[in-house]
């Protein structure tokens, strides 16, 4: 089956009724140290994963196959020209396979082809209508416009694909519909757009018409609580997932915002981990002399992304490689479940 980013699952894929949420078990794991430096951000595209590598010195963007063979890089480091990457944040694929890159270093928006040949560019360091200071998430409405996280703008942005601003909301504050530094942001099947706020630890749900709906969480470390929450993403059955990055965990939210579930981390070794241990004495024993318990957890996860597949893929940032989980449901007709009941006191056991 081919693998698409979510725009494309988006468009593809109709809601059921309602779900039985039967598991969502640890597959894979891929790269590692050496070549999957700090993965930031990942898209999948024609059965490819794009993973964007940035560090203080580098930034590019790595292609791997599902089977973790490493097919190159895209994406040159540098800020000489146009098309280099001086601190891209996140990458999304739009449905013509066109990736999408927020740079923060440089202020702009940079697009390339698949293949990473340079299409356009966009942005200027400023506050003004089109301008930007430190642009970091970025997502797609069902119609192809661009969503931009402004982030030290303290606001949201909206482009179309070309470039060309539609409109902007927020303002600095912790009010309901105000942003102090906005990160991550996911629309979902009917254009609701989820913004994570990072210095207020929450994360807030507006309408497209930009009508505050509701927002979750504080700062903790309880279920539905934040450290410092970062990217986000939204499966085609519009679940909510939240990189709590400094809580070394990925949170799962219902489109009411129940939470659900979280990710902590099962890593097994990749198969370019595995290849690199068999051919190197010292860190296998390394590798020996560890506890494996350690070794399978998530430490500081940043990008999401889910393909066709339900494979969530996961950034495990400070451990170099991306983890994939998948999600296992059954979809339900209305009359496979009682209607709604107002106590939540009922379990099923």
């Amino acid at each position: 089956m081919n693998r698409l980013g979510r725009f494309n699952l988006k468009m593809k894929t109709s809601k059921p009724y309602a779900l039985l949420r039967s598991g969502f078990p640890y597959k894979k794991s891929l790269g590692m140290r050496r070549l999957t430096n700090h993965p930031t951000s990942v898209g999948i595209y024609n059965s490819k994963i794009y993973i964007l590598c940035r560090s203080e010195g580098t930034a590019t963007i790595r292609i791997l196959t599902y089977d973790d063979e490493d097919l190159g890089t895209i994406g040159k480091y540098g800020s000489d020209s146009e098309e280099h990457l001086l601190w891209p944040n996140t990458i999304k694929f739009d449905k013509d396979g066109n990736l999408f890159i927020s740079d923060e270093g440089k202020h702009k928006i940079i697009i390339l082809s698949e293949t990473g040949k340079f299409i356009k560019s966009w942005g200027i360091k400023g506050d003004k209508e089109g301008q930007f200071n430190r642009p970091s998430g970025i997502c797609f409405t069902s119609n192809g416009n661009l969503i931009v996280s402004d982030t030290l703008n303290h606001r949201i942005q909206e482009y179309t694909p070309d470039g060309n601003f539609v409109r902007q909301f927020g303002e600095n504050g912790t009010d309901k519909g105000q942003f102090n530094m906005p990160w991550g942001v996911a629309t979902d099947s009917k254009d609701n757009i989820y913004v994570s706020d990072w210095k207020t630890n929450r994360i807030q749900k507006f309408s497209y018409a930009n009508d505050y709906i509701f927002s979750i969480g504080e700062k903790g470390t309880n279920n539905g609580f934040f450290n410092q929450p970062t990217y986000l993403e939204v499966d085609p059955h519009d679940d909510l997932y939240v990189s709590d990055t400094f809580n070394n965990r990925v949170q799962q939210f219902n489109e009411n915002g129940m939470y659900l579930d979280k990710f902590t981390g099962n890593s097994s070794l990749s198969k370019s981990g595995i290849d690199y241990l068999l051919s190197n004495a010292y860190p296998m024993r390394l590798r020996e002399m560890t506890s494996l318990e350690e070794q399978k957890l998530l430490r500081k996860p940043r990008g999401l992304a889910f393909d066709n597949d339900l494979n969530l893929f996961i950034c495990d940032y400070w451990s170099y490689r991306v983890q994939i989980y998948q999600k296992q449901t059954i979809p339900l007709k209305e009359s496979d479940i009682s209607p709604p009941i107002r106590s939540s006191s009922l379990l099923v056991t």
